[in-house]
């Protein structure tokens, strides 16, 4: 009863704030606050809401000098994916400032050494130091895969992964390196089409509560991409309709996107075209996904056959196209060309030449196509087989 008690008391504390606290530590506690509320946000999917108040906390750690805080503001935001707070550019400027807090520490408390130190917190100290050790091993790991897709060294990143199973390095204390790796691994598997093996992985820690409850979105997007790419329609919008649009609703935008490509590869092109019609406000976030749902258009009028309306738009896509080719991906802007050529005006007299179809195989020396983005339905794959088979 009195444990009971006792826990309780310290449950109530937490919500009980003090009259008089000195100043400093007063904003480190509503500091501490702010990170908690935003990790509770961010938790939900409301990326742009817990952004904010990682922003709100950064000030205030930065004004108090709460370099540790600093720290983990860093990690939230990059677990997250919120470079907007502080990005992998600004570690070596906290890494700085962060040993410079450990070093004043030191030096305050050096000749403070305790009588009788505790022995048990030794072996704290030597666990940390492993756990440090054995992070840092794995991080190494992940870099080395992520150093090998940059380099599009696929074979050497294979070579990595092999024999090497991301249940080995889960932590419970920090599962972010877990995380890290399988995503390396699941993105590099893509790259090579292995859409099974992605597949298989899923389904693998789908079947565990505990992980399907700690999985970031990336997950769930690779998870989506292995199915759509093997045309698994059904399993595609199961995703979009169980994780996607309940867990990250900060990112409808994207997944309405990439639901009305489904409806598009069905055929089913009302509906493809209401779907991107209605997220079309919201794509306005990224500009290659507006161009793009500008372009998937035009495509569905020409698989319509509505010529009149078809004209129209692509005058309408030339003039849109003119005030954002600084920033139109080098894709767009050659798919819109060539489609320009084939279907609008005046191409009724233009016959489809073999230089046209060279044209189109030299984009991908040019600008290389990536699977993760705007472009999930090849531009030149679909020009190829619908003038050129």
């Amino acid at each position: 009863m009195k444990k009971r008690l006792k826990d309780e008391i310290e449950e109530i504390m937490v919500l009980v704030k003090p009259n008089r606290l000195p100043d400093k530590c007063h904003h480190r506690i509503q500091c501490l606050e702010l990170i908690l509320q935003s990790q509770l946000i961010l938790s939900r999917g409301l990326k742009n809401e817990g952004a904010k108040l990682l922003e709100k906390c950064l000030k205030s750690a930065v004004d108090y000098q709460f370099h540790d805080l600093v720290l983990t503001i860093f990690s939230i935001a990059q677990d997250n994916d919120i470079p907007e707070v502080l990005s992998k550019k600004d570690f070596p400027k906290i890494e700085i400032a962060i040993k410079s807090h450990l070093q004043n520490l030191v030096n305050q408390f050096q000749n403070e050494t305790p009588v009788g130190k505790s022995e048990s917190k030794n072996e704290l100290l030597s666990k940390l130091v492993h756990q440090i050790n054995s992070n840092n091993e794995h991080w190494r790991l992940v870099n080395s895969i992520r150093s090998s897709i940059i380099d599009d060294n696929l074979e050497e990143g294979l070579s990595i992964i092999n024999g090497v199973e991301p249940q080995e390095i889960y932590q419970e204390e920090d599962s972010t390196v877990y995380w890290q790796f399988l995503l390396a691994k699941m993105e590099l598997l893509i790259l090579q089409k292995n859409y099974k093996e992605v597949c298989r992985i899923c389904q693998e820690h789908n079947s565990n509560t505990k992980h399907d409850l700690e999985a970031p979105a990336e997950f769930f997007q690779f998870y989506f991409l292995a199915h759509f790419y093997q045309a698994h329609w059904e399993q595609a919008q199961s995703i979009i309709k169980n994780h996607f649009l309940p867990f990250f609703p900060d990112q409808n935008w994207k997944w309405q996107y990439w639901l009305a490509l489904i409806k598009l590869k069905q055929k089913e092109y009302p509906h493809s075209l209401k779907l991107l019609h209605a997220s079309q406000s919201e794509l306005k976030k990224s500009t290659q996904y507006y161009l793009a749902s500008k372009l998937f258009e035009i495509i569905i009028l020409i698989e319509q056959g509505d010529q009149d309306w078809l004209e129209y738009k692509i005058e309408n896509y030339r003039k849109l196209l003119s005030r954002w080719k600084n920033v139109a991906s080098q894709r767009i802007i050659l798919a819109f060309q060539t489609i320009n050529k084939l279907y609008g005006s005046g191409s009724k007299s233009r016959k489809q030449s073999d230089s046209d179809l060279e044209n189109i195989y030299a984009w991908e020396k040019s600008c290389s196509w990536d699977p993760f983005g705007f472009e999930l339905i090849r531009l030149d794959n679909w020009i190829i087989s619908r003038q050129f088979s």
